[in-house]
């Protein structure tokens, strides 16, 4: 899953107020419905990638761009709390998390906390 923090009318909520943003506060003006309309053709290129047969490709892409791979990450599961380094995003779609004893898991759902 993803999140656009559009604008805050408060700031942040307390719980995430040391690492989230809005794109208001970086004095982007934000117009809600083209936001919307661009990620949304976004994902539909995606989505002709996949149903034309790169899978693998649109996979290579979104390893290059993940910033949670070589990371510390703490993750909260459905199954309980996982932490290690992520070493790279399985065919599934999943993070490879590496344990510190090297145990390799990889887990599809979670909420990721980066640690480094």
């Amino acid at each position: 899953g993803c999140g656009i923090n559009v604008a805050f009318d408060d700031g942040p909520p307390a719980e995430v107020a040391d690492r989230a943003a809005d794109l208001a506060s970086s004095g982007a003006g934000v117009d809600r419905g083209a936001l919307l309309e661009a990620v949304l053709r976004h994902l539909e290129a995606l989505v002709d990638r996949i149903e034309a047969g790169d899978e693998a490709g649109v996979l290579d892409d979104y390893r290059r761009v993940c910033v949670s791979i070589g990371r510390s990450v703490r993750l909260d599961t459905p199954s309980g709390v996982r932490s290690g380094r992520v070493v790279d995003i399985a065919d599934s779609g999943g993070l490879v998390l590496e344990a510190d004893d090297g145990v390799r898991t990889t887990l599809l759902a979670g909420d990721v906390h980066h640690l480094d």
